[in-house]
């Protein structure tokens, strides 16, 4: 992992990688829409052409260094189930669909193998990694505000970049997207950054405490804000797994604690004061901030309406007041329809339980059962998706990957890169495809960079 490259090949390795870091946190944008077809989006943006110079660009190295990259049996895995995936296209009923998943996945795996390879020049370059999300992270933030007040001050949504389904007519206030196309992928993203600052906070040798604890608040805020329940779920999820890992002092524990419900109560004040500004509902500060945590608490917490003054002479209503409620149950119950039909579907019968019903073939097979369910149809569960599609076998390589890989950073007792990727792969419970998640394979290049590494040179991003 040490051997030294060439100048020439320094160049067309580091660069397009911190260019990738750079452009990661806009996933989207610009994004330039080609269609679809069988069933499958066909968009493209600057992290997509960014990510295929990248990988590309580095094949020659990664096929130079394939002895060094095969002492990891964790890859092989990986490369197991990319190679399955896209022989279950011949027995898929969509096979379009299945050739392009397939295609980006081995994309992305070939992306983590060029990241794992060049994590001594990324070492060495680690002052202008920490720079760069330093940069997206508070630029991506500042956006996500943007989007809350510019949708209550009415801006219209070619400057906010929200999308008619985010705006403020259900909540009271805007859910922020950030530079992606849903909240959650923002969030998702989010959730590097927050770990990163987590993890940091609570070690021993903490430097800058006032910038981390600003920074913590700041991304605990905008994790609320999005109402991604998947990332929040997320978050409580790695600060457990971190307090399990790391062995934190109280008070840092405390502190951490305390800074992450300073980001809550921020994000409330933060819905309380956009919906008052919004004129253009009748939704008020209290009742959003009623109908948000409805809608994080799956309906469990109902909050009564806000009293109002009654004019003189009006009668009294005898009747009690409605809970205020804002459970989209449409967003839980799809995802529940969707996970109970993909279950049905894998254990049909013994093929598609072993083997899958083929790459990209979920909404086609769906389908031809149900016409009421559109060809496009997902499972909205990265884990389910997979397994009705490769079955137990793909399953099982798949889960085998990460396994190993966590068990060596788990050896390494690198805290921050496991707490991130379980993290990760926890919200993909919410969630299907890798388009949307490309953050993730970036941080496993680099989780599969140190479990090769045979040195303990610090790098901002994994140590």
């Amino acid at each position: 992992m040490e051997e030294q490259h060439s100048p020439w090949v320094k160049q067309i390795s580091t660069w397009p990688l911190l260019a990738l870091v750079a452009v990661l946190p806009f996933s989207y944008h610009p994004l330039v829409s080609f269609g679809s077809v069988y069933g499958t989006h066909l968009d493209g943006s600057l992290l997509y052409v960014i990510v295929a110079l990248a990988a590309i660009g580095s094949a020659p190295i990664v096929w130079k260094q394939r002895n060094t990259l095969k002492k990891s049996k964790s890859l092989l895995w990986l490369i197991g189930f990319t190679l399955f995936s896209l022989l279950s296209v011949a027995w898929s009923a969509n096979p379009v669909r299945g050739v392009i998943t397939a295609a980006f996945s081995s994309l992305l795996v070939l992306l983590v193998c060029t990241v794992a390879i060049n994590l001594p020049l990324m070492r060495h370059h680690q002052q202008s990694i920490y720079r760069l999300v330093i940069a997206g992270s508070t630029v991506s933030v500042l956006w996500a505000l943007w989007q809350v007040y510019g949708d209550a001050f009415g801006v219209d949504s070619a400057f906010t970049l929200l999308t008619p389904a985010y705006e403020s007519t259900v909540f009271g206030a805007a859910r922020p997207t950030g530079f992606a196309l849903e909240p959650q992928f923002f969030a998702s993203f989010l959730l590097i950054p927050f770990f990163w600052l987590s993890v940091r906070l609570v070690s021993d040798n903490l430097k800058n405490a006032p910038l981390h604890y600003f920074g913590i608040t700041a991304l605990s805020t905008i994790l609320v804000l999005s109402l991604s329940r998947g990332a929040l779920f997320a978050a409580a999820l790695g600060l457990i797994l971190l307090l399990v890992l790391h062995h934190p002092s109280l008070k840092r524990w405390l502190y951490l604690g305390a800074t992450v419900f300073g980001g809550v109560v921020v994000a409330g004040v933060i819905t309380f004061s956009a919906a008052t500004i919004n004129q253009r509902d009748s939704i008020s500060g209290y009742t959003s901030l009623a109908k948000s945590l409805n809608h994080l608490s799956l309906g469990i917490i109902s909050l009564p309406p806000e009293h109002r003054d009654v004019k003189v002479g009006t009668p009294k209503v005898t009747t009690p007041p409605k809970a205020t409620s804002g459970y989209v149950t449409a967003s839980t119950d799809s995802r529940l329809s969707m996970s109970a039909q993909a279950i049905l579907l894998w254990t049909e019968n013994p093929q598609h339980f072993l083997f899958g019903i083929g790459n990209g073939s979920f909404g086609t097979t769906l389908h031809a059962k149900d016409n009421r369910y559109p060809t496009n149809s997902i499972v909205n569960n990265y884990y389910l998706e997979l397994v009705v599609e490769t079955g137990l076998v793909g399953l099982s390589l798949f889960v085998a990957f990460f396994v190993g890989l966590l068990y060596k950073l788990f050896k390494a007792r690198n805290t921050l890169l496991i707490v991130i990727i379980t993290g990760l792969l926890m919200q993909a419970c919410f969630f299907s495809g890798n388009a949307n998640i490309i953050h993730l394979w970036i941080i496993v290049g680099l989780a599969l960079g140190v479990s090769l590494s045979q040195t303990k040179k610090p790098l901002h991003l994994v140590q």
